[in-house]
């Protein structure tokens, strides 16, 4: 798969690289996925983009330095990108929430130092019970202070500007 990935660097751009990249390296549900190792180690990409060679090597190589462990979905990176880009610093990735004794679940994105957390809400979010618990988990949350942001999957065909103030904002008034 490590291959496959490198390959790609003539089809897709960094970013989508990255969006790959992190797929290879997450950690499975095997209750989920059948599986409990992942394709592939973040050291292991690194170490294939610095040996490969040819065209598309610079933006894959930039590609294999920002892959990260943690991402469950492609527009989870891509708002980690998004993030990174605007100067915001790194989130935990989908990272146990434990405050106050209660579990708070696992964010997409966690400020924990800034007790705000981003949860991207894609078309698995939509049906009534997901919904409900998305609610239940939120209220959690802010009964501890916590600041949680939602972007939903609209907000992603609008590009990422919306969301990365919404955020920076709440990271700026819980400095």
């Amino acid at each position: 798969m490590v291959q496959t990935w490198i390959d790609l660097r003539h089809d897709l751009s960094p970013s989508w690289l990255v969006v790959i990249g992190d797929h290879l390296v997450r950690k499975p549900r095997a209750w989920a996925e059948g599986r409990d190792a992942p394709y592939a180690a973040v050291e292991e990409l690194v170490r294939a983009a610095r040996a490969a060679t040819g065209r598309g090597i610079v933006g894959l190589r930039g590609a294999a330095e920002r892959v990260r462990v943690g991402s469950d979905s492609p527009q989870e990176t891509l708002l980690r990108l998004a993030c990174a880009e605007a100067g915001l610093p790194m989130p935990e990735l989908n990272s146990p929430w434990i405050a106050g004794g209660e579990d708070l679940g696992t964010p997409d994105l966690l400020w924990r130092s800034h007790g705000v957390c981003v949860e991207y809400d894609g078309r698995t979010h939509l049906s009534p019970e997901q919904r409900w618990r998305d609610i239940r988990r939120e209220m959690r949350r802010r009964e501890q202070g916590m600041v949680e942001i939602r972007v939903v999957h609209e907000e992603a065909r609008h590009g990422w500007s919306a969301p990365v103030a919404r955020i920076a904002k709440a990271l700026r008034e819980r400095e």
